[in-house]
């Protein structure tokens, strides 16, 4: 029997108000505005609603990008690191009930979405993307699902910096989502997923500096190399 073959496309994003990065010179040091700006980083977006309604957004156009009605969606996968934006203001719950109460069965019901079964991954910031997929996949070459639906949503707190402590990172307020699906699907055909975990970085945090930093993603990625290789031989 051929291996189930998983296609990921139809990628949505929510519309926020895009704003220029040098307005943030006060808080990025010169060297790494320039870098920003060589490499295509000129603008970040801001977003006057909560990440649910981002999350909706960019569902929708993932929705309308692929063809298909909600019902024909059976798994969905969310990402986030802002809880504090998932109404546990006024509700005095804890992390997991405010997130499933506040964010996640808003965006169920407001998309159509009740019967598709639920996942979400987060606590490694953007590094949650790649569980997700792996999870979803894995699901899918199990046949518990034919169409799986993966959204990430985060913002910024009011009045926070855009910028981490190191300098090395530039927050937005955005929404992406995809669809991953076994049936035809324009896009990427998507193999085995491959993690490398970083001790350096673990260890180093947000405060360590720019150079330190992308001297430690440099090793994972050579790290991230070799185990493709071996993978693939």
């Amino acid at each position: 029997m051929a291996p189930l073959e998983i296609r990921m496309g139809a990628f949505g994003k929510s519309n926020g108000t895009v704003r220029e990065v040098c307005a943030l010179a006060d808080e990025l040091e010169p060297s790494m505005l320039n870098f920003l700006s060589n490499h295509g980083f000129k603008n970040y977006e801001v977003s006057s609603g909560d990440v649910s309604d981002m999350a909706q957004q960019a569902i929708c156009e993932t929705l309308r990008s692929a063809g298909i009605n909600q019902a024909d969606v059976d798994l969905v996968f969310f990402i986030t690191e802002s809880f504090w934006d998932c109404d546990a203001r006024t509700s005095g719950e804890g992390a997991p009930h405010h997130f499933r109460n506040g964010f996640l069965n808003k965006v169920l019901l407001e998309a159509g979405l009740e019967r598709a079964k639920p996942y979400a991954t987060w606590g490694a910031a953007c590094g949650s993307l790649m569980p997700a997929l792996d999870l979803a996949r894995s699901l899918m070459c199990l046949n518990k699902g034919q169409n799986a639906l993966v959204v990430a949503s985060d913002r910024s707190p009011p009045g926070s910096s855009r910028v981490s402590p190191s300098g090395s990172v530039l927050f937005s307020d955005v929404a992406c989502s995809c669809l991953l699906s076994s049936d035809q699907l324009p896009g990427f055909r998507l193999g085995d997923i491959i993690t490398v975990p970083s001790r350096r970085m673990l260890e180093q945090g947000e405060q360590a500096s720019f150079a330190a930093i992308a001297e430690s993603v440099l090793a994972a990625m050579r790290e991230l190399d070799l185990a493709v290789q071996a993978r693939s031989g």
